[in-house]
């Protein structure tokens, strides 16, 4: 492998912002430093959106003329109450576009209060703590008023007879919104099992949504660029099971591709999880000197195993 090829738009930034890393379900799998819940959320919604303009200046003076909000992280946004006002007034600040993250546990009057600023929605299956009709519920409701639903099931192996009948249930029951399975990273899977989970693709919405979809959600646009010059679509399984998610001293476009803004408010990698210090953060606190410059980086990195990490353009230095 010699290059890793983001194909998003030039004039586009894509900004992953995790607000919180508290979380109301209590997930085996998720990363320990995760579980923690160390860090509520921010208070002072007026200095978090002040701080976002001024990232929207510097970026258009470097012909970033549209901005890709994801809203997510270790913990469920929606636990922080000011989640709603935050999309709502961060849009009149630029052309900004809202993908939440969330495993959609807020009650069915909160989405209908806030999901008219929102342009499209992951709802995250855990089966531990999911509770399944309302997640269908939420889900027909968003898909019936417009937005682009994703809905993603963890497919965990300990309980694979049980996360089956589920998906089966969502697909039974509910409208024409995505429905994608996905591996747990750190389990073992059978052979059967890696079969089923191959096309991780179980539902595909209408057919009027679906190149909307593959753009919205990066699933065909990312490629790798391999030495024999062939490619392939880049999946955080196939490098993390590989071992081929090392890219140190190679360089890394993410300071012009994709950011993240951790839950200390610090601009980091793509990747926001400064409670370890195990991501790019390469820059000062000083948001004039940190973005006064901004070009690829040489990556720091003994390996990345965040898909927003792994899907920014790298090119390996001879």
């Amino acid at each position: 492998m010699k290059k890793i090829i983001n194909t998003q738009p030039q004039n586009q930034l894509t900004i992953s912002y995790w607000p919180t890393d508290i979380c109301n379900f209590s997930c085996d799998y998720c990363f320990p430093y995760n579980l923690l819940g160390k860090y509520r959320y921010p208070k002072d919604i007026d200095k978090v959106l002040q701080g976002f303009e001024k990232l929207f200046d510097v970026y258009k003076h470097k012909r970033k003329e549209t901005f890709k909000l994801e809203v997510s992280g270790g913990g469920e946004p929606t636990v922080w109450p000011k989640l709603g006002e935050f999309c709502k007034e961060i849009k009149n600040l630029a052309d900004v576009e809202i993908q939440l993250v969330t495993n959609g546990s807020r009650s069915l009057r909160w989405w209908k209060k806030y999901y008219d600023c929102i342009d499209s929605v992951a709802l995250s299956f855990h089966q531990k703590d999911v509770d399944i009709n309302h997640y269908i519920d939420v889900a027909d409701f968003l898909y019936d008023n417009g937005l682009e639903v994703n809905g993603v099931v963890l497919m965990d192996p300990l309980y694979w007879e049980k996360c089956v009948e589920n998906l089966e249930y969502l697909l039974k029951n509910s409208k024409s919104w995505f429905v994608h399975t996905k591996e747990i990273i750190g389990r073992d899977y059978t052979k059967d099992q890696l079969d089923f989970l191959k096309n991780s693709f179980k539902r595909l919405a209408d057919s009027h949504k679906l190149l909307k979809y593959l753009d919205d959600y990066n699933i065909v646009v990312k490629s790798i660029e391999m030495h024999d010059n062939t490619a392939r679509i880049a999946k955080l399984n196939h490098y993390v099971n590989e071992g081929t998610n090392k890219w140190k001293d190679w360089k890394c476009w993410f300071p012009i591709e994709k950011i993240a803004i951790d839950t200390n408010g610090d601009i980091v990698g793509s990747c926001a999880t400064s409670i370890t210090n195990s991501t790019c953060n390469l820059y000062d606190n000083d948001l004039d000197i940190k973005l006064k410059n901004i070009s690829y980086v040489t990556c720091p990195k003994l390996s990345c195993d965040c898909i927003g990490d792994t899907h920014i353009t790298k090119e390996k230095i001879s």
